[in-house]
């Protein structure tokens, strides 16, 4: 069954949330974006040092999920020839990068992983009107780039890690 939207919360990390006894592995037990081992053992390494800001998502009150934005920029070679802005030599474009995000195992099919990423382009979209921000970036692997394509309306880059990891972006209107 889908969430409904209006029973999502989203507010920054605080060191009272607890994400122990929640499982963001793969269904195969593997972590390959590392987003169970970053919220259970990085946390601690990240907030004090400003590397991103950590939010928590609660469905009715209970933690289901978790994500991390920061600025970024993409570089104009990771981008097709119809997004450049032709009039201006640059060699990057400002954005807000989605980091990692981590939907709890049994909370998966759910729309959460949507309902993130709508959160996220609106939170870039009014950065974009203080500061410059044109795109809204994420990584992941493979096999879940369809979703983001599909549901999120994120393209991939031109440049595949040599990880298997895929570099997506979607431009904020």
């Amino acid at each position: 069954m889908k969430v409904d939207p209006e029973k999502l919360s989203f507010d920054l990390f605080s060191t009272s949330d607890n994400f122990s006894a929640l499982d963001f592995t793969e269904d195969d037990g593997t972590d390959p974006l590392g987003i169970d081992d970053f919220i259970k053992n990085r946390v601690q390494d990240y907030l004090p040092n400003k590397l991103a800001s950590i939010w928590t998502v609660r469905y009715e009150s209970v933690i289901v999920a978790y994500f991390t934005t920061s600025m970024f920029a993409i570089g104009y070679r990771q981008l097709f020839d119809d997004e450049h802005v032709k009039e201006v030599p640059i060699v990057s474009y400002p954005a807000v990068l989605l980091g990692r995000m981590g939907v709890h195992k049994k909370e998966r099919g759910r729309d959460i992983g949507y309902w993130i990423c709508q959160f996220c382009i609106g939170l870039a979209q009014e950065i974009g009107k203080r500061i410059a921000c044109r795109y809204i970036v994420l990584q992941t692997v493979k096999a879940k780039s369809t979703y983001y394509e599909k549901k999120c309306m994120f393209h991939q880059t031109k440049r595949v890690n040599l990880e298997g990891k895929i570099w997506m972006y979607r431009r904020l209107s």
